[in-house]
């Protein structure tokens, strides 16, 4: 299956009549015949035109282009590379040749190759999303090869040599959509466009839920669902008593067209009583003649439904919308948005509980064709999708994905080599919860870590369960059983986790989950260059005092004849590191490796020369209040008050000869109250003050009574 929508359209894609349509094209070259019947999703009819077309003119590089894309539309991909190589170095080549030719490429399993041209195309379109997408997957390859005995994957025994998909637990069995034709006299053949072998696709029933235990397929209620077109998949809700299914469009029985002759998929809503006989059929409130509604998936009770569609105002392709039953009517369908959509097909989602939806995409980067994605939905919307990786996707188209109620079984469908049909059932069942991840590091802008252990092991009992290395990319899995509580270890020599890395598996349903751990170095290399404020210059003899404050340790290193320190401090650590040498004032500066990514932290640190001289301040005649420039004379006092505390300072008052005696002590006494106050004020301990008031007994200005 290559495109879901494209698949089911091709059986219908036909204008009124097969008579009109030879008559519109009878006088058609062949390329424009071909032309006709590709843009009306006919791409064998239009293969075999273009074919003719080639042999009369093998140089026409258009002619080899649509060939090569008819080829990759009806699934043959390696048909379609061989083709796209002999044309993709040719210039005025249409402008998604490339991104196709990369497609091609991952069908085939050719993923560097792949890689090498999307990266081509991301040069000639860089703001293509859905490339960038492909390229970064591609990128991690290796991380969605690597095989687990987690998956047990294996094929249905009541596949057929036809197509069969979409199956759904329904009472004791498995309802599923096939288009086998048990009707050995009469075959619904299907319309231009497809296989001449392949039915239409109706709804059979298996009895048996597990796998192995099946009985043979029978149709289901062909006299209530059977119509001229497909019918199927379907989905059943409300105690199995309801049910949603996808139909070609119709109308009285026939199919409705819109103005390109095809007939969109809908989707139908019916009853079914004890006997299984479908009632009530009614279609969706918000069916479109113009596109495609299709592949219903509700909640138990019926109050919300996911579904895809082909909506142009979607992201592009097809895309996963929601719509709530309220007040007897469904609302208006929202677009899921971004994390779930790309610009390729989103399509067959399956709501396994009220916050875990599976869905298939070729547009998020996958292993080839269709992959099998979950998404988590959270307070602000669905989560960016997970990729399972193999064995459960490969290469080629995986979708129609289910579980049971355990969430640790179920079938999905797949076209992959192997099966009877064109796509056929496979069980799966799960042991095993899939952590898978990268180990990168802080050193510099996060990168890869190849060769680092990684070790998965009981919370509790500390044994091992399952160990791997870090590929050349960083990239590892492990497997971890259900129901349990784990601790992630990961280990390199001079290397450490960022963080620790606790997993519980207790009550997960299939999945994988997707981490990312973080490794430093051990230690916390601090460097820097130690300069005297006084001549700018590297300082050189100075002593460090280290103090590991969390674990109350020293140390000392002395740097002798260089200004350069380097200190190597421990991670997730709390530190006081001095710095001190004779005759300059010591300088502390605190460090914690708490979260610390860098490798290495800088500080330079300036230290100041122990230089205390006399500071002399001037007052206005007969006043005692400090002038804006005695405090800013006072200002440095106080700042080396408080940078060394061991310090004290003496204020010897003066007054000059003016006035008398007692006056005069009077005021250099207030003078002095004037500047302890100002340093009190700017946080000197009054207790490391002392004054002393001479009045005119010392006078500083040799103004004498007599003079």
């Amino acid at each position: 299956m290559k495109k879901i929508f494209t698949y089911l359209s091709l059986f219908i894609a036909v204008t009124v009549s097969a008579q009109s349509t030879n008559i519109s094209t009878a006088f058609m070259s062949n390329v424009k015949k071909a032309d006709h019947y590709f843009n009306r999703y006919a791409y064998r009819n239009a293969l075999t035109l273009y074919q003719y077309a080639y042999e009369k003119d093998p140089s026409n590089v258009y002619i080899q282009e649509q060939i090569a894309e008819c080829y990759f539309k009806i699934n043959n991909p390696a048909e379609a590379e061989q083709w796209y190589r002999r044309i993709i170095d040719k210039p005025n080549l249409h402008h998604e040749t490339k991104f196709e030719f990369a497609e091609v490429l991952s069908l085939n399993g050719k993923y560097d190759e792949s890689k090498k041209w999307f990266d081509a195309y991301l040069n000639e379109h860089p703001d293509k999303k859905i490339a960038k997408d492909k390229a970064d997957f591609l990128d991690k390859i290796a991380y969605y090869l690597l095989d687990s005995l987690a998956f047990t994957v294996t094929p249905s025994s009541f596949n057929s040599s036809h197509a069969d998909y979409g199956p759904q637990f329904f009472h004791e069995g498995i309802v599923f959509a096939s288009s086998r034709d048990l009707e050995l006299f009469l075959k619904n053949k299907p319309m231009d466009g497809f296989d001449a072998e392949e039915s239409l696709l109706n709804m059979y029933y298996v009895s048996g839920k597990a796998h192995g235990t099946h009985g043979q397929p029978q149709h289901l209620h062909k006299e209530h669902l059977g119509s001229p077109l497909h019918e199927g998949p379907m989905t059943f809700f409300n105690h199995e008593t309801k049910t949603a299914f996808t139909r070609t469009n119709l109308l009285k029985g026939k199919p409705v067209y819109d103005a390109n002759g095809k007939a969109q998929l809908q989707i139908y809503f019916a009853d079914i009583d004890k006997l299984n006989t479908v009632t009530n059929i009614k279609p969706f409130k918000f069916n479109d003649r113009s596109y495609s509604v299709a592949h219903p998936t509700l909640s138990p009770d019926g109050k919300i439904m996911y579904f895809s569609s082909t909506s142009p105002q979607g992201q592009g392709g097809s895309d996963i919308y929601v719509s709530r039953f309220e007040n007897g009517d469904w609302t208006v369908p929202q677009n899921l948005g971004s994390n779930v959509n790309s610009a390729g097909d989103e399509s067959f989602p399956f709501l396994a509980n009220d916050s875990t939806l599976y869905f298939a995409s070729n547009g998020h980067g996958s292993m080839g064709g269709l992959d099998i994605l979950v998404s988590y939905k959270r307070a602000k919307g669905f989560s960016k999708p997970i990729n399972f990786g193999g064995p459960l996707n490969t290469r080629f188209d995986d979708f129609s994905f289910m579980t049971d109620s355990t969430g640790r079984a179920g079938y999905f469908a797949s076209n992959r080599p192997g099966g009877k049909g064109f796509d056929d059932i496979y069980a799966f069942t799960v042991s095993n919860f899939f952590l898978k991840g990268a180990v990168e590091s802080m050193d510099s802008l996060l990168l890869k870590m190849p060769g680092v252990k990684l070790l998965a092991r009981y919370k509790y009992t500390g044994h091992i369960i399952d160990s791997t290395i870090t590929d050349n990319k960083g990239l590892f899995a492990l497997k971890l059983p259900f129901d349990q509580e784990f601790e992630i270890i990961a280990q390199k020599p001079g290397y450490e986790m960022n963080h620790e890395l606790k997993i519980s598996t207790r009550g997960l349903t299939l999945g994988v989950d997707s981490v990312e751990i973080i490794m430093l170095k051990k230690d916390l290399l601090v460097t820097g260059k130690i300069y005297s404020k006084e001549t700018e210059s590297g300082l050189e003899g100075v002593s460090i005092n280290i103090l590991n404050l969390s674990d109350n340790l020293s140390d000392k290193i002395d740097l002798g004849n260089t200004a350069i320190y380097n200190l190597k401090l421990k991670r997730n650590k709390s530190f006081r590191v001095e710095f001190s040498k004779p005759g300059f004032i010591t300088k502390s500066i605190d460090i914690t490796t708490q979260d610390v990514n860098p490798k290495e932290y800088r500080k330079d640190i300036v230290l100041e020369e122990e230089f205390i001289s006399a500071v002399t301040i001037h007052f206005d005649y007969k006043k005692s209040n400090l002038t804006k420039t005695a405090a800013e004379l006072l200002y440095p006092v106080a700042d080396l008050m408080k940078t060394r505390p061991e310090l004290k300072v003496q204020i010897l008052a003066h007054a000059d000869s003016r006035g008398g005696k007692e006056y005069n002590m009077r005021l250099s006494e207030l003078r002095a109250a004037s500047a302890v106050k100002y340093l009190v004020n700017k946080g000197v301990n009054p207790g490391r003050i002392t004054t002393k008031a001479f009045g005119e007994t010392m006078l500083l200005n040799d103004c004498y009574d007599d003079k």
